[in-house]
């Protein structure tokens, strides 16, 4: 989720043991977000008679989404993360 940051996490690990602090592991975790991916919103639309929005946002990896949700601090072009349900 860092723009240009394209080291592995074993690089990362050398790196900072070596600039900062010894790094003790790496633990694989969060399995369910490596389909995360950075998402600009690039519209928002009121459903009517609810509290809800549909969110349309933008990813490089999985083009143009809609999303539904309560989100009262969304607004457009902020940048977010966007997480593809798993397949039924």
């Amino acid at each position: 989720m860092v723009p240009g940051l394209d080291q592995s996490p074993k690089e990362l690990m050398r790196l900072i043991t070596m600039k900062t602090a010894e790094c003790e592991g790496l633990e694989q975790a969060g399995v369910p977000l490596e389909s995360a991916c950075v998402a600009r919103v690039a519209g928002i639309e009121w459903i009517k008679g609810s509290h809800n929005q549909v969110v349309k946002v933008e990813t490089a990896r999985y083009g143009a989404k809609n999303s539904g949700l309560r989100c009262a601090n969304c607004r457009l072009g902020m940048l977010t993360v966007y997480l593809r349900s798993a397949p039924p």
